[in-house]
């Protein structure tokens, strides 16, 4: 069953036909956030998942390569928009379950932020996991995974930081953000996009205590001598 096959298998069509792909995103690790070079490491499961048009017995694949899944099942081709160099470090892992495909993997990579610097170092950042999906021979929607973000919409799913430190950096939210940026190309190409944003607040204690500190300490000893 994990083998590839001559059949290919795609998602149901939608009442409108189109093609709707579930994203989920589950951020586990940040590391390296340099306002300075607009970046920040980030590190994140991803599952690609949706109900399929015709019946596939339950199977479960783990390791396999990704041009094995997606020689069987239908490739949304999700991009990674505001990751540069993602790579995958975990390996290609898919299943099937109640005839609804999921597709899942690690990916790494450096994230662009947005932020305002001019409180510093009371400011605070966003980092956003940003993905879009190309389909040029049918209309795609992506949405939040059913089958990893268990909500009625995008506003009640939850997404969990814990286990997320990073230093100097405090973790304030994360929510899903659905990206309106939706176009079609005079080649035909439609795009959709979403992802998760997470909110990060700057810890200005170490700043105060390296910065602010001994400076107060070196103007009371002047005045002091003076």
């Amino acid at each position: 069953l994990c083998a590839p096959s001559n059949t290919l298998f795609t998602p149901k069509v939608t009442e409108d036909n189109r093609y709707e792909v579930g994203i989920g995103i589950q951020p586990i690790r940040v590391t390296n956030i340099s306002p300075s070079n607009n970046i920040a490491v980030v590190d994140f499961y991803l599952t690609i998942e949706y109900p399929l048009s015709e019946s596939h017995d339950n199977v479960k694949c783990v390791g396999h390569l990704a041009n094995d899944v997606w020689k069987r099942f239908y490739n949304p081709d999700i991009e990674m928009m505001t990751i540069h160099d993602p790579e995958t470090v975990q390996g290609h892992h898919w299943m099937v379950e109640n005839n609804r495909f999921a597709y899942m993997t690690r990916v790494k990579g450096s994230a662009n932020i947005v932020g305002n610097f001019r409180y510093f170092p009371f400011d605070e950042l966003e980092i956003p996991i940003i993905v879009a999906g190309e389909d040029s021979s049918a209309y795609m929607d992506l949405v939040p995974s059913e089958w990893y973000h268990e909500a009625a919409s995008t506003d009640e799913i939850e997404i969990s930081l814990e286990g997320i430190h990073v230093p100097g950096w405090r973790m304030e939210n994360a929510f899903f953000t659905e990206v309106d940026s939706e176009w079609v190309s005079e080649s035909g190409e439609y795009w959709d996009e979403l992802g998760v944003t997470l909110a990060v607040k700057r810890e200005p204690a170490t700043k105060v205590a390296r910065g602010l500190l001994p400076l107060l300490i070196l103007v009371f000893v002047t005045f002091g001598s003076y």
